[in-house]
């Protein structure tokens, strides 16, 4: 994505598999970041890194099937989708792109994250 929102996209491996995970607070301390993230901040991270996948998927379609000059226009929707994305799911840029980082380097996140990712896809 361009521009304004910079948002760190996860692999598909990252959040693949389904496996248990804490239903209280994890916490960590790791790179200067906060010391807790809270279940419910886990779910909106997976629901809106649910939107975001979709929102890039969209993107990548409309690119493929659109004039050349059309590009920036259709990225900068993105972004705004993406943007808003975050506000509906009470993330500011920052603290999604924080817990990104937690989900690549903690083990704990990354389950909880992945189980949160599947229940959004299967809409549970």
């Amino acid at each position: 994505m361009s521009g304004n929102v910079a948002i760190a996209i996860l692999s598909a491996a990252t959040v693949a598999a389904v496996l248990p995970g804490p239903h209280s607070a994890i916490s960590y301390v790791s790179r200067g970041l906060p010391a807790t993230v809270t279940p419910g901040e886990l779910r909106n991270y997976a629901e809106t890194l649910v939107e975001v996948r979709k929102i890039e998927a969209s993107l990548k379609d409309a690119l493929a099937q659109a004039p050349t000059e059309a590009a920036p226009m259709l990225r900068h929707q993105a972004d705004v989708a993406i943007a808003s994305a975050l506000l509906h799911h009470e993330l500011r840029t920052t603290r999604f792109n924080q817990i990104s980082q937690q989900v690549e380097s903690n083990s704990r996140v990354r389950r909880t994250v992945r189980q949160y990712v599947m229940r959004e896809q299967l809409g549970i």
